[in-house]
């Protein structure tokens, strides 16, 4: 992995380059005060702002998170010191300068990107390497976080410090977190354990139960995404031969019964 960034245009078939790439080290430019803008390590994650499209925020290994200007194809601003590596980033669904990140080091922090000391608006400290991240979009007060040590939690963002329910999703590290965009409550879960697990997420009750667990059989599970226009068909990447599996979840009768009520 390096510092760079590369965007590449799905419209464009079979190019070799990629559309635009950032922080390329004979473009970067310091600040006045000499600090090198972009990253000075390896990006881990990025995250696309829906609400103001020209903003991308990556996170890197060098414990900061930089939000580029699309537009101008450069750095527009640079949040250092979050702690450790910054391995999971979220924009908040309807306030368009909060981001949720998490740390290698077991940080949970929402920014509000406006604040340019970096201060985090609300923060908690973990035990183990965050995984992922993911505001509940039905209850933006509220955010999934998930760990390398099997852990989901879910936090309130009125209530930094604390967990309004935690438990136990994998045996081993939760690589992917993904909530429909149709279904309220309807979360999924995937690990290194080869297992999805599917989640209610009941609000009222503060609680999270699962009503559903199937092995995929496409080895150590990565990452998992819901398709924003099929409430319940998502992919699932496996690290066997780099395989993605597409699940409609509508087939396990057990998710069927527990969403129809």
């Amino acid at each position: 992995m390096n510092s760079e960034i590369h965007i590449w245009d799905l419209d464009i078939m079979n190019t070799v380059t990629p559309f635009l790439t950032l922080g390329k080290q004979s473009t970067r430019r310091k600040k006045r005060d000499n600090s090198q803008q972009g990253h000075s390590d390896a990006v881990i994650s990025l995250a696309w702002n829906r609400l103001t499209t020209h903003v991308l925020a990556s996170g890197g290994a060098d414990k900061q998170v930089v939000l580029w200007d699309l537009d101008e194809a450069k750095p527009a601003q640079a949040i250092p010191n979050r702690g450790g590596e910054v391995q999971s980033l979220r924009w908040h669904p309807n306030e368009s300068t909060f981001i949720l990140l998490g740390t290698m080091n077991g940080d949970a922090q929402v920014v509000d990107c406006r604040d340019t000391s970096g201060q985090p608006s609300a923060a908690w400290k973990f035990d183990g390497q965050i995984e992922k991240v993911l505001w509940n979009h039905f209850n933006p007060f509220t955010a999934f976080v998930s760990s390398d040590d099997g852990k989901l939690r879910y936090l309130d963002m009125r209530k930094p410090g604390e967990c309004i329910w935690e438990g136990i999703a994998h045996e081993g590290p939760v690589g992917g977190l993904t909530l429909s965009a149709k279904t309220r409550g309807l979360l999924v879960t995937v690990g290194e354990d080869q297992m999805m697990n599917v989640w209610k997420v009941n609000d009222s009750t503060n609680s999270i139960d699962k009503v559903h667990s199937e092995k995929l059989h496409i080895g150590e599970l990565h990452c998992a995404q819901f398709n924003p226009d099929v409430a319940a068909v998502l992919s699932i990447g496996g690290t066997a031969e780099d395989l993605i599996r597409v699940v409609d979840l509508t087939k396990y009768e057990p998710v069927v019964e527990a969403f129809s009520q």
